[in-house]
Parts: C-alpha cells; structure tokens; sequence
C-alpha cells in the first residue's frame, strides 16, 4: 500500500478546501449545531469537496465526514474535518485547518493538515516521517514540566468532562504555561513541530484528531487515550505529547 501517495493526495485536497475557504468565507452563514457546536455553510462546501476529489481519485475507499456521514467503501477510509475549529473560523481567529487523514484496517496511516491563514501543510505518511511545508519536523526533548507548554481544551460540550479536565488541570502547576487554541488537529501539528510539547481534550471524533495523530507519530510523538482509556480511536478521549512529557501528563491526568 502506497501511504506516501494517500498523504500527497490528503495535502493537495486540503489545499484546494482552504483556497476555496478564502475565497468564500465572507458569504458563510453559520448555524448551531449542538451545545457548544456551530456548523457554517462553509463546512458543508468544503466537505463536499473533499469527498467529491478524494473519491473521484480512490473510488475503492470510504469517506468520513463530520458533516455529512458515511460513504462505504471497499479498501481504506478517508476521515475528514472540513474545518477543525469551526468557532475560530466563525470569530475571525487564525487557529482553524483542513483535517484529511486517510485509514487502513483500522489504523491511521496518512494524513494532511493544512492552515488557510497562515499557510501552514502539515502531514506524513507511515513510516516516511512528518512534514511542515516540505520540510522534516520533530517534537521537543522537554522533560521537565517546569519548561514544558501545554496546549489543551476543556470538552466543553459534556459536563463531566469539563470537570474532569478542570480537575486534572489544576494538577499541572508545575507546568511552564497553558495554551487553548480551539483546533485539536492544529495543536498536534504544533506538538510535531516543536511549538508545544503536549496536548489532551475529552470527547473528541476521530476526524477531529485523525490526520493530527498520524502527523505526531511520524515526528516522533506519543498519542494515548486518557489514563484507563487507551482506545482513542473509540473513546476520543486524547492525550498526545513529545513522548517525554508522557508519563507527567498521565499522572495528572489519573
């Protein structure tokens, strides 16, 4: 199975999303969707486009969208967030991405994450390292909390586990700093890079942290679900990190 080919295909239609975003974002009507949750109808276009381009070029593969649902398909499955960071988007904050990861047999093995504000492609493929605009990327050697910062979000959609991140937080005052940036794939990228040395959030769907987790492990990262909630991929409970932090972060976590 060719993973470099599925990456070059996630990045270059997540481009085509974001040049379709900037030329359109003025014209969104946005709508709630849930508590907490707005949709626009720049989403729906760009996950139209997705689908539409991924598929025309993989007609054996399934599509996954957080918007639209499920399209079955015979070989691998294509996991998309048309824009992660919805309410960024909606406010005018530069923290939003384009989110395709692509999965085989169940395990994620390529993806592309690209930032239409700043021009930011992130993505990687199994086995053939992470990359930010062509070139290599790796996370910190921070081990230290007291040197460390630490992307996160509350999960503010469900109570308990706003609590729950409430609690774990104020567990961390060893911590150098905090940052809550509203885009749980764009804070994966920015662990792979080397810009935050951890990040975890609650109730998450994989679309929302697909292509971000194949992009941290190929920068050499660790994604974990929470302490007891290894699955990720089920739960969407995520604890991701430059390895090093790991073990802090999980005690806090408990």
């Amino acid at each position: 199975m060719d993973f470099v080919a599925k990456r070059d295909l996630a990045a270059r239609a997540a481009r085509a999303a974001g040049n379709q975003m900037m030329k359109n974002a003025k014209d969104a009507a946005v709508f709630d969707k849930a508590r907490h949750d707005v949709v626009t109808t720049m989403d729906l276009a760009n996950e139209n486009l997705l689908r539409d381009l991924l598929l025309a070029a993989c007609p054996q593969d399934g599509f996954l969208g957080e918007e639209t649902g499920t399209v079955e398909g015979r070989e691998g499955m294509w996991i998309v967030d048309p824009i992660d960071g919805t309410n960024n988007f909606v406010h005018r904050l530069p923290y939003y991405v384009i989110s395709v990861a692509w999965q085989f047999r169940g395990e994620l093995c390529a993806g592309a994450v690209y930032n239409p504000v700043t021009g930011e492609m992130f993505c990687a493929a199994k086995g053939s390292g992470a990359y930010l605009n062509g070139k290599p990327i790796h996370v910190t050697g921070v081990d230290d909390p007291n040197h460390a910062l630490i992307n996160f979000s509350f999960g503010m959609r469900q109570q308990a586990d706003f609590e729950r991140t409430v609690r774990s937080i104020a567990k961390m005052g060893d911590v150098a700093d905090f940052r809550r940036l509203g885009s749980a794939a764009y804070e994966c990228c920015l662990v792979a890079c080397g810009k935050s040395d951890g990040f975890f959030e609650r109730g998450l769907h994989v679309y929302d942290f697909g292509a971000g987790a194949v992009i941290l492990r190929e920068a050499g990262g660790t994604v974990t679900g929470w302490p007891g909630e290894e699955d990720f991929l089920t739960t969407g409970n995520l604890l991701a990190s430059n390895g090093k932090m790991h073990p802090y972060l999980t005690a806090c976590l408990a």
